[in-house]
């Protein structure tokens, strides 16, 4: 009896835990390893401005100063965590967050809406914008193989604008980064919250191990280049040899 007695309280025990598991939240996905992205400097077309990351205890991003470097002028955006939600930007939308993803982003005053599809391995394979209010959407499908993005395309209200392809010279980041299509793409087409994209690429299916050299958008081409840290963190992006992206992590 005692033997039998053992087994049941075993077997409840065991069955606890699976159902503890089971209902942990979505959003426990930040990783606890390594360092974060707390400084981003970037002086390019869009001007030269500094972003300052402050993040919770869980690593989750909680505010962002962006510093205007030249007109001397900064601004402060704030982000509110929820069991599987995210507001962010001064809450002017809500992030909805399923199995470690951002599934879809909705402007609070309703304007527009965002969706976001993975494939297995969590990477992103279309990013969905629509405003209904005036009839525009866009359609983003991403090609993967393996860790190595090799096109995007974007269509917009069902005509292609445009047809993105990556090239590849072998350069590794075991540490991990966001993919750098993110500084040509974000004020176009790209999800609006360009703090999420660096800060938390793992939320949206675009981090990665492998950086590009160049990418192709018709006949145009932007040329990417890396510097990197002591401990194999990228340090500063350069594009078209005139752009700078400088990266701190702690």
């Amino acid at each position: 009896m005692k033997t039998i007695k053992f087994i049941g309280m075993a077997l409840f025990a065991i069955l606890m835990c699976v159902n503890f598991t089971s209902c942990s939240n979505d959003n426990d996905l930040i990783s606890t390893k390594g360092k974060k992205l707390t400084k981003f400097i970037r002086n390019d077309e869009y001007g030269e401005y500094t972003y300052l990351f402050n993040f919770d205890k869980k690593r989750r991003l909680i505010g962002v100063k962006e510093i205007n470097n030249e007109k001397k002028t900064d601004s402060y955006y704030s982000y509110t965590w929820n069991n599987n939600t995210i507001i962010g930007c001064n809450n002017s939308y809500v992030c909805n967050i399923e199995k470690g993803l951002i599934k879809n982003i909705n402007e609070i005053n309703g304007e527009y809406n965002e969706t976001f599809l993975y494939d297995d391995s969590k990477k992103i394979i279309n990013y969905i914008w629509e405003a209904p209010e005036y009839n525009e959407s866009t359609s983003t499908p991403f090609i993967w193989e393996n860790e190595k993005l090799t096109e995007l395309y974007l269509w917009y209200n069902g005509n292609c604008q445009a047809n993105c392809t990556f090239s590849y010279d072998g350069i590794f980041c075991k540490k991990g980064c966001f993919h750098p299509f993110i500084l040509v793409l974000t004020e176009d087409f790209w999800m609006n919250d360009f703090f999420l994209n660096l800060v938390h690429p793992e939320l949206l299916g675009i981090q990665t191990t492998l950086l590009p050299t160049k990418m192709s958008i018709d006949d145009y081409d932007d040329v990417f280049e890396y510097e990197f840290d002591k401990d194999g963190y990228v340090s500063k992006i350069i594009k078209n040899n005139f752009d700078t992206y400088t990266l701190t992590w702690e």
